[in-house]
């Protein structure tokens, strides 16, 4: 455990996705999208390669030649509205060698990691050295809702909804594309994409949709999001209750997004929320209740309640249907029942030999409120149900960051060799056990662990980065990019 981690977040004390999840419309409209662009055939039938990128300024030092510059990020072609207005135009700098040193120009595209606004951290901690130790030039991408793409009423680099992120990774995956088209069109390569935390994560999103072998590097990066928001150092800065009560209002979020979630991890068992399976079995109960209250209803209408649970054990389940669930949920008007106390062992006891089967019903009737407002979130006794909600809303956020950022729901790179992974043995930041590792994801790829948590490993192992980056490119010149391979394939 790195308690470095845990202290750095502590210290920085910014909340994100403040305003909850999001528009569930337009969550369902990004998870629709994603599941487009985890397809590369697909992404490449609707991603045209001639995407227009534009050059706006260059400058030269003694070192290196910057070329800043920009295009219109395709996102809303395709989910209309989706992305803000402020975030639309995606920009990128390019730091090249004044002159190259061989016939080939070796670039590699940087993502941001979260927090990482702007070009000049990338550009002094990775694509200078880079370019001074390697040869190899960078393109440096800011991320959507970053630096001079941020939305004027966030604060610095606290997403206002979960959805934000989302829209996020598909901006990424198909700007870095445009950007890989665009870079091979110029006669740049070979080609290779990197970043270190979430950038290693949108690096990888991006590389895993791109037609050609390419190098990839994800340093500091998982498999997934899932365990990042809900048990690794960054879950601290959510502020569940607020997403909790979304969850518990919009029916939308349980009853239709859960079903579109694929997830690929073992702990993804079921889209069934069992917060929604208890507000179903007591709807159903209550129309049971006033069905059963008719003019010919039969004198074991007491029973009603218990068989009603058995009855719908499709509904709320095994567990929820049995009688240590609803054996002691149930206290109602007692004018209606025989002597016994609701304290007793029973659910409710049958009315008097000369009382009214209409009454009982009534009565049961008026008290299936109070149990669909325990769903509500409206009964302050009701801690077992606020327990089931908080982990009803934490599973929710494992299946919708699962469906939109893990690595096994989008296509594989095409030459798992030239993939490196570095990653920090005891990263809080991003946590690796419980998840699907990345070198099973992708078999053949390589992975190099360092000592450390995520703060440290990002503070102290930028040569190990950089040298991960140079292998891959060197691997990559030497399968397709030497003369003789070039030569065949012309």
């Amino acid at each position: 455990m790195s308690k470095l981690d845990w202290f750095w977040r502590w210290f920085i004390v910014t909340k994100i996705y403040t305003k909850g999840w999001g528009n569930p419309v337009d969550m369902k409209r990004i998870m629709l999208l994603r599941k487009r662009l985890g397809n590369r055939e697909a992404l490449s039938k609707i991603l045209p390669r001639d995407y227009p990128v534009y050059i706006d300024k260059e400058t030269r030092s003694s070192d290196f030649r910057l070329l800043e510059g920009h295009f219109l990020s395709p996102v809303n072609d395709h989910c209309p509205g989706i992305m803000p207005k402020d975030v639309e135009v995606a920009r990128f700098e390019m730091v090249l060698p004044n002159e190259w040193k061989s016939d080939l120009r070796p670039m590699c595209v940087h993502m941001g990691g979260t927090g990482d606004h702007g070009f000049g951290r990338r550009r002094r901690m990775f694509a200078k050295p880079l370019l001074k130790a390697h040869g190899i030039a960078s393109l440096i991408l800011e991320n959507p809702y970053y630096g001079c793409r941020k939305p004027k009423q966030q604060l610095r680099s606290s997403l206002h909804h979960v959805t934000d992120l989302f829209v996020m990774g598909a901006g990424l995956i198909m700007e870095s594309n445009i950007l890989f088209n665009w870079l091979d069109r110029q006669g740049y390569g070979p080609l290779g994409a990197t970043g270190v935390s979430m950038g290693g994560h949108m690096a990888s999103l991006g590389a895993c949709s791109w037609h050609k072998p390419i190098s990839l590097i994800p340093c500091l990066a998982g498999s997934t999001a899932a365990g990042v928001f809900t048990h690794g150092v960054l879950s601290t800065a959510i502020p569940w209750k607020i997403l909790e009560k979304q969850y518990q209002d919009v029916d939308l979020f349980r009853e239709e997004i859960m079903g579109l979630i694929e997830s690929p991890e073992p702990y993804w068992n079921s889209k069934v929320s069992m917060y929604q399976r208890g507000k179903d079995f007591f709807h159903k109960l209550k129309d049971d209740c006033l069905e059963g209250a008719g003019p010919n209803s039969q004198e074991n209408q007491p029973d009603l309640l218990v068989h009603s649970a058995h009855t719908h054990r499709d509904i709320i389940g095994a567990d929820l249907a049995s009688d240590s669930f609803y054996k002691p949920s149930i206290t109602c008007d007692t004018s209606h029942i025989s002597g016994q106390s609701a304290s007793e062992d029973h659910v409710i006891s049958k009315p008097q030999e000369n009382g009214s089967s209409q009454g009982w019903v009534n009565s049961i009737v008026k008290s299936i409120p109070r149990y669909l407002n325990l769903y509500k979130g409206k009964n302050d006794n009701s801690e077992a149900m606020r327990k089931q909600l908080e982990l009803d809303c934490k599973h929710f956020m494992k299946g919708v960051m699962d469906e939109c950022t893990h690595l096994d729901n989008f296509s594989r790179p095409l030459d798992p060799e030239l993939i490196k992974i570095v990653i920090a043995k005891d990263d809080e930041y991003i946590p690796h056990s419980g998840y699907m590792k990345l070198e099973h994801i992708w078999p053949g790829s390589q992975v190099r662990y360092i000592s450390g948590g995520h703060i440290m490993g990002y503070l102290g192992n930028r040569k190990i980065f950089t040298e991960a980056i140079a292998e891959s490119f060197e691997i990559h010149s030497q399968k397709y990019f030497n003369k003789k391979v070039r030569q065949s394939s012309s």
